[in-house]
């Protein structure tokens, strides 16, 4: 870590944690995390280019954090987890939620997508050109 963002973070008042190389469980959620994008992406695609590796994964991004259900929420999807807790839906959420989704979201975007996810794409695209 910079010596820089050391100072910062002690003047801030915060403290870093450290954690051993070789020792998973000691960062559980990111390894889940990261295990999860080798398994579900990573593991099933060859790239050819910058432009396709940004476009397939912020394809996966959107479906990870919209369409596909969550073990954590009970294997609901982050939509409908949010609708049974009273929660704010996103534009994305509310287009592509469907109550009591099972299974596994594909990782490219669904049919149904909402508009604001085609710019984002689209705009990804354009400046990857």
């Amino acid at each position: 870590m910079p010596l820089e963002w050391r100072k910062w973070l002690e003047e801030s008042g915060v403290q870093t944690l450290y954690i051993e190389p070789g020792s998973p469980w000691q960062n559980g959620f990111n390894e889940s995390f990261n295990g999860k994008l080798r398994d579900e992406l990573l593991n099933g695609e060859l790239f050819t280019s910058l432009k396709e590796a940004k476009v397939v994964t912020e394809d996966f991004r959107l479906s990870y954090n919209h369409h596909r259900p969550h073990s954590s929420l009970g294997y609901k999807t982050p939509a409908a987890y949010a609708a049974t807790v009273g929660g704010r839906t996103s534009e994305v959420d509310k287009v592509s939620a469907t109550p009591g989704e099972t299974g596994s979201a594909p990782l490219r975007l669904p049919q149904r997508a909402g508009e604001e996810d085609k710019k984002q794409l689209t705009a990804l695209i354009d400046t990857s050109t």
